[in-house]
């Protein structure tokens, strides 16, 4: 539509322009009959002069044959005088020369070749000739000269010597007169006579030609005027026509339409919708930066100026700086002639306007997006909320649902935790001291971090990407020493977003029932126990660190645990059983170069110990990295470098369980964060017990949780 109308706007002198193209079209191509006419002629001049010059040149052949026969008849009449006398060097420079050219003249015949014309001095070109006859004669007029030839520059060449052998000026003149008297002068008339009919012919011919020329060019003038007059007469016709349709789109075109003149002033001409769109504002006249100076900043205002001052550089691609329209979308407090105030959503585009091959004007185009505009923000709402819902449901359909009722429930505890921790940190004054709201953080980024890794476990990898979204935002408080109630604010929205997602998961869980036919509460029939759970975890972290690990358990089906005992057991598992390969388990290639296995292996027991119950997670990596532990000592403020190199490697591996501490350079879904062992501390201590580490650089490692059968 901006297309076709900014078209019917430009046409006031681009369609006066295109009246007259196809009579200038005609005009040259009679121009270029009449040069035609001009080029034949003056080609049918020059060939002609170089026919004649040709028919010249062959009557030439016989001339100079004569010449020579002469010149040196009268050699030899003056046989005995010195060859030195101004007659005797006069002839034998003439027998020479037109033994040269007789021989240039035969060779130009077959081979064409360029002459000095003798009259005017100018250089003639000579064709070779084509006709079958002609290069007859000239094969045989060529043969005796090759004859003669000879006997002539054998002469020429002795004839300066005072003993020259008189026998050879008398063969020269003897055979001389010979050709001028027998078939020579026949062959080279005879020559002569073809050329001078092929000439004829020739330009016969190409007079015809340049007189049908001359007749076709006067006919095509005449029809030329007849037809053109009648065009201009209907082309005014539909000029008129034209300027009437103008108007009427004009009045009827959707879109607000004016033109912009070089000096940023808006034409008098506009479509009759932009009243519509700008009510109760003066156009014509008016300039751009005053019409949308109310509805954008000082930025974009001064970026339209300088967008529109481009386009009326002729140096400027319009194609290429089309993206940088800063008026794309618009929003604009629109005052209706109601006196209501309403928001619009308002595109403006620009197209050049040319006369004459250059910039005169520009057209802008301004359309009324809102509906478009709001449609666009509702299906863009729509469709995000339809690809998460199917995210989380491809992700349910994936789990086990019996594990996945098991996660949910504790999610949903989890979350409310949070929330409650939360609401602890809003209630807290404003002078508490700064060590609690980052206790109460702990708090919150270990809770978060637990159920980040119930949700690894189980390969619900949509719900971890949301729980690692919240864990950057308590990554970042951690970051600010001096925290605030109103620091918690972002987190607050985090988890907000997290309980939301609860609720679809619900929702979709109570639909999922129904198509089952089975009660959301009570689950699916699954054995999978705790071992299970852990072996998929392994697989998994396995994967996503490029290592090879053969995992293994056993005794995790035991029924002497009670549910609570259960969940901390998984926890504190899940974190050490990522913490093993993650941290523990080499690359393949490492473990090779070190003599292992390229498959690290990584065990898990549980079991019953004189009335307790004792968990371990044993693998055969590389130990505990206590260089490692001491690096990140040493960035630690409240520790001293030199007291650092005399701490025992109980001190170090206290240390190693610290919130917040971990020895992986970045981090990622499995680590890096250093609140797994966090996790790990306060989940022992619900279960009441203790746990005790062995390691072995380059060996093992293996941790040892114990806690009584009943919490």
């Amino acid at each position: 539509m901006r297309k076709n109308t900014s078209k019917k706007i430009v046409t006031s002198n681009s369609d006066i322009e295109s009246r007259y193209t196809a009579m200038n079209i005609s005009i040259f191509v009679f121009a270029l009959l009449v040069v035609g006419v001009l080029g034949l002629t003056i080609y049918n001049a020059r060939q002609t002069h170089s026919n004649n010059i040709a028919n010249l040149k062959a009557q030439e052949l016989d001339n100079m044959v004569q010449t020579m026969s002469r010149d040196v008849f009268g050699m030899k009449m003056r046989y005995g005088e010195t060859p030195y006398s101004p007659m005797s060097q006069v002839s034998l420079k003439r027998l020479r020369k037109n033994s040269a050219n007789l021989s240039a003249i035969l060779t130009a015949f077959k081979k064409g070749g360029s002459f000095q014309h003798s009259s005017d001095g100018d250089s003639v070109a000579i064709k070779a000739l084509s006709d079958p006859q002609e290069q007859k004669l000239i094969d045989e007029i060529s043969s005796k000269w090759a004859t003669i030839k000879p006997i002539i520059d054998n002469y020429t060449s002795t004839a300066e010597n005072l003993s020259f052998d008189k026998t050879t000026l008398d063969l020269a003149s003897s055979t001389l007169i010979n050709a001028s008297s027998t078939d020579f002068p026949n062959l080279t008339g005879e020559l002569a006579q073809r050329i001078m009919q092929r000439n004829h012919a020739s330009s016969k011919m190409l007079q015809m030609i340049l007189f049908a020329v001359i007749a076709f060019t006067i006919v095509y003038f005449l029809v030329f005027v007849f037809f053109f007059v009648r065009r201009l007469k209907e082309s005014d016709r539909i000029a008129q026509k034209s300027r009437r349709e103008t108007r009427d789109i004009l009045r009827t075109v959707n879109e607000g339409l004016f033109l912009i003149n070089a000096d940023n002033t808006i034409g008098e001409q506009t479509s009759q919708s932009i009243t519509t769109i700008f009510p109760n504002t003066k156009i014509a006249g008016n300039t751009l930066e005053r019409l949308i100076a109310p509805m954008v900043n000082d930025k974009d205002l001064a970026s339209a100026k300088m967008y529109v001052e481009q386009l009326f550089q002729e140096t400027v691609v319009e194609e290429l700086i089309s993206e940088l329209n800063p008026l794309t979308c618009v929003s604009a407090m629109v005052r209706g002639a109601d006196g209501v105030v309403s928001e619009k959503f308002l595109k403006f585009s620009f197209l050049r306007v040319y006369e004459n091959n250059k910039i005169v004007r520009v057209l802008a185009s301004v359309f009324d997006i809102t509906q478009s505009v709001l449609l666009d923000r509702e299906l863009e709402k729509q469709k995000e909320q339809n690809e998460e819902n199917m995210e989380l449901l491809l992700s349910v359909l994936q789990v086990d649902r019996d594990e996945f009722q098991r996660f949910f429930a504790g999610a949903q505890k989890t979350t409310e935790t949070i929330n409650n921790i939360l609401k602890e940190t809003e209630k807290g004054q404003q002078d508490v001291h700064k060590i609690e709201y980052h206790g109460k953080l702990d708090r919150i980024f270990r809770e978060t971090h637990s159920l980040k890794g119930e949700a690894s476990a189980i390969g619900f990898t949509s719900y971890v990407s949301s729980l690692e979204k919240m864990e950057e935002n308590i990554r970042l408080l951690k970051d600010n020493r001096k925290l605030s109630g109103k620091d918690f604010v972002n987190l607050a929205v985090v988890l907000e977003s997290l309980i939301q997602t609860n609720d679809k998961i619900k929702k979709l869980d109570e639909t999922l029932s129904e198509w089952q036919g089975t009660n959301p509460a009570e689950g699916g029939s699954s054995t999978k126990t705790i071992g299970d759970t852990l072996q998929s975890l392994a697989a998994n972290v396995a994967s996503r660190n490029g290592k090879d690990v053969s995992f293994n358990y056993y005794g995790f089906d035991s029924n002497a645990l009670d549910s609570q005992q259960k969940e901390l057991i998984r926890d504190i598992s899940i974190q050490l059983v990522r913490n093993a390969i993650v941290h523990g388990i080499e690359k393949p290639e490492e473990r090779i170069d070190n003599g292992k296995n390229a498959i690290g292996m990584v065990k898990a027991s549980l079991c019953e110990d004189s009335g307790s119950m004792k968990l371990t997670i044993e693998d055969d990596g590389r130990g505990i990295d206590f260089v490692a532990i001491k690096n990140k000592m040493v960035k630690d403020p409240h520790y001293n470098a030199d007291a650092i190199e005399q701490i025992s490697k109980r001190e170090l591996i206290k240390y190693m369980f610290k919130p917040g501490v971990s020895t992986m350079k970045g981090s990622n879904e499995d680590a890096g964060r250093g609140v797994g062992t966090d996790v790990i501390i306060d989940r022992i201590k619900q279960l009441k017990g203790k746990m005790s580490l062995k390691s072995k650089e380059h060996e093992f490692t293996a941790f040892t949780v114990t806690f009584p059968r009943n919490a």
